[in-house]
């Protein structure tokens, strides 16, 4: 956290840039431009965009079904293709299914997934409804492996209530001012 012209778009910048030396696949994203879970499901369709495998297939779907959950009222905003998915869940289950799916495919190749969010602030309440309940489930499963195991996000001020409570959870990775 910090006010404007600190230098936290440059860390997390710095940040991505040590994790793709690590061998993990990035993706960034600058909330408040758009609505964020269609950008961050673009982008992640642009990651797998190459890879052929059934598990191209399966994160393809799992988008498709994250962008759906986003067209249904009440759930989000109206996003998704005109073909219903087999299975519809709402936007923070749909988003932890591509998130985990993703990553743990990324690891079964020896690397792994990292997500950045500058200008967490400004997300759409959906967004961050649906990232702090697939952060929060995503962390549940410690044991499993290739999942993410840190959110690095920058802001000049972390909403209160949902997000806070959420980045709250028990983690053995320390928080720091690079969770911003």
């Amino acid at each position: 956290m910090g006010s404007r012209g600190v230098g936290k778009t440059s860390l997390l910048r710095y940040a991505q840039k040590a994790a793709r030396e690590r061998g993990l696949a990035t993706v960034w994203i600058t909330a408040g431009d758009a609505d964020l879970l269609p950008v961050l499901s673009a982008e992640l369709e642009k990651l797998t965009a190459t890879w052929h495998s059934s598990a191209a297939q399966e994160i393809t779907s799992l988008i498709r079904n994250l962008e759906f959950s986003l067209s249904i009222p009440g759930f989000g905003v109206s996003t998704g293709p005109s073909q219903r998915p087999a299975a519809v869940e709402a936007p923070g289950q749909a988003l932890e299914a591509l998130i985990a799916a993703t990553a743990r495919t990324l690891h079964k190749g020896g690397g792994g997934l990292a997500i950045f969010i500058d200008e967490f602030r400004t997300a759409d309440h959906t967004a961050l409804k649906a990232l702090a309940y697939a952060w929060q489930h995503l962390r549940s499963q410690e044991g499993a492996s290739g999942l993410p195991r840190v959110w690095l996000t920058s802001t000049s001020q972390v909403r209160e209530g949902l997000v806070r409570g959420c980045m709250s959870c028990p983690s053995p990775i320390r928080k720091s001012s690079a969770m911003m």
